[in-house]
C-alpha cells in the first residue's frame, strides 16, 4: 500500500495512508516505558499513559473522551493507549468524522504531549485504577509472556507493583513528564 511520510522540524512523523475508508485512526508513540524509569520511578511511564485521559490544558478532566464518545468511539476499543518497556503509544481512531473533528482529535492528543494535568486529584483517582489493574493480573501468567531477555530493567512488570505505585507523587511523575514528553 502506498503512503506518505511528513516528518515535522520537531521529530513528528505524519504517516497518511489514502483510503476509501470512513475510519481515520490518530495515535503517536513515545518512545518511553518502563525501560526508562530509574529504580525510584517504577510504574511511572505507564501511570503517565493513565493521566493523559484525565485531561489536559485545553482539555480539562474528561472532556477528551467525552468527545470521542460524542462521535461514537468507545474507551477501551477505539480510544486506548499502552505502555512497554520501550514505549508509550496512544490511538484514537474514529468513523465518520469530519476534517474539524480530525482536527480537533490530532490538538487533543497534542495537548497531552505538553500540557497533561497532573494535578493531586487526578493522581490519587488513577492510582486507585492501576493499582485494581495490578490485582487483575495473576502474577506468572500475565507477567511471564512480557519479561524479555535478563535485563533487569526488561524483567519487571511495566506497570509497576502496588507497593511501587503507592509512592508515586505528582513531583515524579512531573519529572519524568518533563524529561521524556
Amino acid at each position: 500500500m502506498k503512503y506518505n511520510t511528513t516528518r515535522l522540524a520537531n521529530g513528528l512523523r505524519i504517516i497518511h495512508l489514502p483510503s476509501t475508508s470512513p475510519v481515520v485512526y490518530c495515535g503517536y508513540e513515545i518512545n518511553v516505558g518502563s525501560a526508562s524509569e530509574a529504580p525510584t520511578e517504577e510504574g511511572i511511564a505507564h501511570f503517565l499513559e493513565h493521566l493523559a485521559f484525565s485531561g489536559s490544558k485545553h482539555y480539562p478532566k474528561n472532556s477528551a473522551l467525552k468527545f470521542w464518545e460524542s462521535l461514537g468511539a468507545k474507551y477501551g476499543e477505539n480510544i486506548n493507549a499502552y505502555t512497554t518497556d520501550d514505549r508509550t503509544v496512544y490511538s484514537v481512531s474514529l468513523s465518520n468524522v469530519n476534517t474539524e473533528q480530525v482536527a480537533k482529535t490530532i490538538h487533543i492528543l497534542s495537548d497531552w504531549l505538553y500540557y497533561m494535568d497532573i494535578t493531586t486529584q487526578a493522581v490519587e483517582k488513577e492510582r486507585k485504577i492501576i493499582t485494581q489493574e495490578i490485582a487483575s493480573y495473576k502474577p506468572y501468567k500475565d507477567l511471564n509472556p512480557i519479561m524479555v531477555g535478563y535485563d533487569k530493567q526488561l524483567m519487571r512488570f511495566p506497570i509497576g507493583t502496588k507497593v511501587q505505585i503507592a509512592k508515586v507523587t505528582p513531583k515524579k511523575l512531573r519529572s519524568f513528564y518533563e524529561k521524556w514528553y
